[in-house]
């Protein structure tokens, strides 16, 4: 039993590891499209790395891309940036999961579903 445990804990810190190299490598990927798509606007920041915004600061963010950005927003940056947010989600919460396991506080992993 002692042996599976050993490789249970080598098994999730290799996950995690591969799970850090997919969120860095997503980061990587998404800061790249997001570079594409600020070209289309005279390089402003993209909506998702702002901290608030207004309806007509969006509209007018959305108009300033033109035809060509929307599209290149719609049918490239869109998905790049759905799967970068699973990417993360998934990171987040097997580091909590895992930290929480390290620390004894097993007890408290319900609060990762709330």
């Amino acid at each position: 039993m002692r042996i599976l445990e050993k490789y249970q804990r080598r098994l999730n810190a290799a996950v995690l590891i591969i799970l850090f190299l997919l969120f860095m490598g997503g980061m990587f990927v998404m800061r790249c499209f997001a570079g594409k798509v600020a070209a289309y606007n005279d390089f402003q920041t993209i909506l998702d790395l702002r901290l608030g915004y207004s309806f007509v600061e969006c509209q007018s963010y959305i108009w300033g891309l033109g035809e060509a950005g929307r599209w290149f927003y719609e049918n490239c940056f869109f998905y790049v940036d759905i799967g970068y947010m699973i990417i993360y989600n998934i990171f987040y919460f097997s580091t909590l999961s895992f930290l929480l396991e390290k620390t004894g506080l097993k007890k408290y992993k319900f609060v990762l579903f709330f």
